[in-house]
């Protein structure tokens, strides 16, 4: 025996059954909702490579990671941070060659900050806007 999955539910379940009899209708439609939002999340982040997945790999990449955040008085230009910077390419190269390695497009990020642009890139994208993440210097003015 086990608890009802369904949240807040208490009551015992018997056998194989995920749900007791007073959840069994709502807990499978819940199941259903939590699957169809997997799917719908699972191109944007899939399990294959990245189309910039060779480019991320290369020695002029690597020189150029090395260069940017390693530089004295390198900072994060969102929140000025100087711990775990990393590389944000504002638009998306999606495995263009040259704007991935374009020096326009290119900004130094703390990894924080850098999850949060990503996120909020992805959740602009599925909901067909654009995501607004603004720097350091915009928030000032």
């Amino acid at each position: 025996m086990h608890l009802c999955k369904y949240p807040g539910c208490g009551k015992l379940v018997q056998g194989n059954k995920r749900y007791c009899e007073q959840h069994e209708v709502r807990g499978r439609e819940r199941d259903d909702e939590m699957m169809a939002r997997r799917l719908a999340t699972a191109g944007m982040f899939p399990h294959s490579p990245s189309p910039n997945h060779d480019l991320y790999r290369t020695a002029r990449w690597r020189a150029i990671v090395q260069g940017m955040t390693k530089a004295s008085g390198a900072r994060c230009v969102y929140c000025g941070s100087r711990e775990r910077l990393e590389i944000h390419h504002p638009i998306p190269p999606r495995g263009d060659e040259e704007l991935f390695f374009a020096p326009a497009n290119r900004e130094i990020v703390c990894h924080d900050c850098h999850t949060r642009i990503t996120l909020a890139e992805v959740l602009a994208r599925k909901r067909g806007t654009r995501g607004v993440f603004k720097k350091k210097t915009q928030l000032k003015s």
